[in-house]
């Protein structure tokens, strides 16, 4: 574990876990599994459903899953029943125990959606093109670099015709919503909890970066990644195993 914000005191945090209602928010590929060239092979880590399991299962903590993904295409991967809550596509979709809301695209959006997905026909496979509820990721991992570059001078094109946006993720680029991001869900979490919980969000990739901008000093930011890069968390945990002591030790903090 490497402390990169000295000004926070991880001990006071747990110290304050003991005593407090709490929330965990954890991204998913590159967080809570690792990467795969198929991203449907991306199963999590040994032990991590299991600690999970033991998190959710304590009334004093509400866990949250904020993935990139489509909801429908993580629910097979994450076998937790009964399942936590998700915020998928970025935050352009939720899943709670009573309901699922998704952000409804313009005709203007899905046609840029689909303008994406033809120009990348010439260049990506059709199983490298995840077509998800309000976006599409091409997927670039284990091509080699000409074949990357290839894939990235095909698909450009002005995106803000069609209300879109377009981020590089670790593994691709995707076309999506103006203005959807994981910030946007963190910002509506902490807008809905008020001032009281002790809140932790864990991420690996840039998308996850917003995540931690919206959260701010309001708590705990966690980079998981082997390698340091430019970041707003205040702690980097190497995955496996040094997520998994985080998320027993969390199961641990609140145990009444």
């Amino acid at each position: 574990m490497h402390i990169l914000n000295p000004s926070f005191s991880l001990q006071d945090f747990f110290e304050r876990l003991e005593r407090q209602e709490s929330i965990l928010l954890l991204d998913y590929d590159g967080t809570l599994s690792p990467f795969q060239v198929d991203p449907q092979k991306a199963v999590p880590y040994p032990g991590v459903v299991k600690r999970l399991e033991m998190i959710r299962d304590n009334p004093r903590t509400r866990l949250i899953i904020v993935s990139g993904r489509s909801i429908e295409t993580l629910l097979p991967l994450l076998p937790l029943h009964p399942i936590p809550e998700i915020w998928g596509c970025h935050g352009g979709e939720r899943l709670t125990m009573d309901k699922r809301t998704v952000m409804v695209l313009s005709e203007k959006q899905r046609k840029g959606i689909l303008k994406a997905k033809e120009l990348a026909k010439g260049t990506a496979s059709e199983n490298r093109c995840e077509v998800k509820p309000l976006s599409i990721a091409i997927h670039w991992r284990g091509c080699s670099s000409d074949e990357i570059a290839t894939v990235r001078k095909t698909v450009q094109f002005d995106v803000t015709d069609y209300d879109l946006e377009c981020h590089e993720f670790d593994g691709g680029i995707e076309f999506r919503v103006q203005g959807m991001n994981k910030g946007g869900a963190i910002e509506t979490i902490l807008e809905e909890v008020g001032p009281e919980p002790l809140i932790a969000y864990a991420g690996d990739d840039a998308t996850d970066e917003q995540a931690f901008e919206a959260l701010g000093e309001r708590g705990l930011k966690i980079l998981v990644r082997e390698e340091l890069r430019p970041t707003h968390a205040d702690i980097q945990l190497t995955p496996p195993k040094e997520l998994l002591s985080f998320l027993d030790r969390w199961a641990k903090s609140t145990v009444k």
